[in-house]
């Protein structure tokens, strides 16, 4: 019961996050975007308290979500300086890729790696850099080598998530809700693309950006109430 209780505060959070985005100060939404991210924190725990099965399952993942944490933190924080805007990007960049080495450790321990999910994970890769680079709006300035590091450790935690579908002996509605969560992931740092480099994007799409995002963080951390 603890658990929904704590998504519903993190839907609540996440209706004020949005709304902070109809307004002009930035430390009112770099609040209400902690307050957000401290839900999904809250979810993990709440899930485990619940469902304390499976330990590892709960470390790989409650790890990525904190170092998730640290990323939207960074992300969050606008300065006037191009140069500290700079070294904030990295270090949320970095933040992130951690969080899709663990969020993979984590899937890889469910089931087993394959060769197939490095490819598959290439292939998508490429078809969002690709599409990215083609709209000639968006201007990666000198990150797009870790912007497609990055594509590439999203796509294989996506594309192992994928795999899962496979197993027979975990929970279907566990399977599913790590699924959905990372595939909502994906499709947040896709929006977020825009936001980021994108000439005069819109403000519907940051929104979105958040929508997604948080959505899908939730189920990740919701997913441990049934794995």
């Amino acid at each position: 019961m603890i658990t929904y209780i704590s998504i519903l505060l993190g839907f609540l959070c996440l209706g004020i996050l949005i709304y902070s985005t109809f307004l002009k100060s930035t430390n009112f939404r770099l609040i209400s975007k902690i307050f957000c991210s401290l839900c999904f924190l809250l979810i993990s725990i709440t899930a485990y308290l619940n469902n304390p099965v499976n330990l590892t399952y709960f470390y790989l993942i409650f790890i990525g979500l904190l170092f998730s944490f640290l990323g939207d933190i960074f992300l969050g924080i606008k300065k006037s300086e191009p140069k500290f805007n700079y070294i904030l990007f990295m270090l949320g960049i970095i933040s992130f890729s951690v969080t899709h080495i663990f969020y993979s450790i984590c899937f890889i321990n469910l089931s087993t790696f394959h060769i197939r999910d490095i490819i598959f994970a290439i292939f998508l890769t490429f078809i969002i850099i690709a599409s990215l680079k083609y709209n000639k709006k968006i201007d990666f300035r000198n990150l797009i080598i870790p912007c497609t590091v990055y594509g590439f450790l999203i796509s294989f935690m996506v594309c192992k998530s994928i795999s899962l579908i496979s197993l027979t002996s975990t929970n279907t509605l566990a399977l599913s809700i790590i699924i959905v969560g990372a595939i909502l992931f994906i499709a947040s740092d896709y929006l977020l693309s825009f936001v980021m480099f994108y000439k005069n994007c819109p403000k519907s799409i940051s929104r979105l950006n958040l929508l997604c995002y948080y959505v899908g963080q939730f189920l990740i951390a919701l997913s441990i109430l049934y794995i």
